[in-house]
């Protein structure tokens, strides 16, 4: 299931469906502690890239990342799962910069304040990322999608938080900044 997360083609989303009937196991992991939740922006980094430059011939390309997305939190996948470093799959599709599953992901109910072991949320990844980048109007745009989803479905981010946590009050003044 996680070499299914590698595959950027449209066949991938039948190759995930067919590992699930045959009972893949969602909650599995690599040896770093990934889920392939963790691993779903794998599919789209190439089209999110082409995006940008427009250099996705029609000007469109369909995404593969939120319809993995949500047939891996379909099948019981954990959205909040934490990798032996602390990521969770929105750290790692905010910090690949694949705004289509951060989207996703936040629809799935994706803990928005998730703290990593170096103390980043998915939000703060996303601001390095520009950083390193060079180009921060692609990354201003997940940024975004982040923050207005801090009431995803209804349920606001705050409500999301422990109410004694403060590192969760740190991520949460954060974000808003």
């Amino acid at each position: 299931l996680h070499n299914a997360m590698l595959v950027t083609h449209p066949s991938a989303l039948g190759v995930v469906n067919a590992l699930l009937a045959a009972r893949a196991n969602v909650h599995a992991r690599t040896k770093d502690g990934k889920t392939p939740l963790h691993l779903a922006h794998e599919a789209d980094p190439k089209v999110d890239w082409k995006m940008i430059s427009g250099a996705d011939g029609a000007g469109r390309t369909a995404f593969l990342a939120p319809a993995i997305v949500q047939t891996l939190v379909a099948a019981h996948a954990d959205p909040n799962a934490a990798s032996v470093s602390g990521s969770t799959p929105l750290h790692e599709a905010a910090s690949a910069g694949a705004s289509s599953c951060v989207l996703a992901l936040c629809h799935s109910r994706a803990n928005l304040l998730a703290v990593d072991n170096e103390g980043r949320t998915p939000l703060q990844c996303v601001g390095v990322l520009a950083t390193a980048a060079g180009s921060s109007e692609h990354f201003m745009r997940i940024r975004e999608m982040l923050t207005p989803s801090l009431s995803v479905d209804g349920v606001a981010a705050e409500e999301q938080q422990d109410e004694d946590d403060p590192a969760a009050d740190e991520a949460w003044s954060d974000a808003l900044d």
